[in-house]
């Protein structure tokens, strides 16, 4: 209010519509002198200078509390969002979880339910590789036994990889039966 005051002050003092008469009344000098006339217009300086900065103050209090307004919006809006996607995320990882869990248990039955065709894959070794001619017994009943490696093969047959023509009963007699070749150790 009081700031009102002085600037309507200041405006009617400016205007020539104050009060007060300028010069004011009782100056025997009827244009007023030059100090009364700079230090009046200081005054009216002052009054405008007080004007500025109590706008600029009330500029920047309501810029201030229009900002945190808008900060507590959004912090409840983000808060808001952020739980709607974590809670889907949850939901949606709970339901891949479940979903695999499915499948895994799935494919451990399949392969409980299946027992394994050992002469059928020695077939299949025999006809890509030669390497195997009849099966042996089922390696789930023979687990912990090693077979000794053919003599002068270090082990090891012709792609590099260990010799296990030990794993077939029949051995490496049958292999070349087909070839036409001699057998010999590799």
């Amino acid at each position: 209010m009081a700031v009102i005051a002085r600037g309507k002050k200041a405006l009617d003092t400016l205007s020539g519509t104050d009060a007060e008469p300028w010069p004011p009344e009782g100056d025997s000098d009827a244009g007023g002198s030059d100090q009364d006339i700079l230090r009046h217009l200081l005054d009216v300086e002052d009054d405008a200078q007080s004007l500025v900065d109590d706008a600029q103050a009330e500029a920047d209090r309501r810029i201030a509390e229009t900002e945190k307004q808008n900060r507590a919006r959004y912090e409840e809006q983000y808060t808001r969002e952020a739980a709607l996607l974590d809670s889907r995320y949850e939901t949606a990882l709970k339901e891949v979880r479940e979903e695999y869990s499915r499948h895994l248990d799935e494919y451990r039955l399949g392969l409980d339910k299946n027992e394994p065709d050992y002469a059928g894959f020695c077939r299949l070794m025999d006809d890509l590789l030669g390497i195997c001619s009849a099966p042996r017994a089922n390696p789930r009943e023979t687990a912990g036994q090693t077979l000794p490696p053919p003599a002068n093969s270090g082990g090891f047959n012709p792609l590099g990889m260990p010799d296990n023509r030990g794993f077939c009963a029949a051995g490496s007699a049958k292999n070349h039966e087909s070839d036409g070749l001699p057998e010999k150790d590799i």
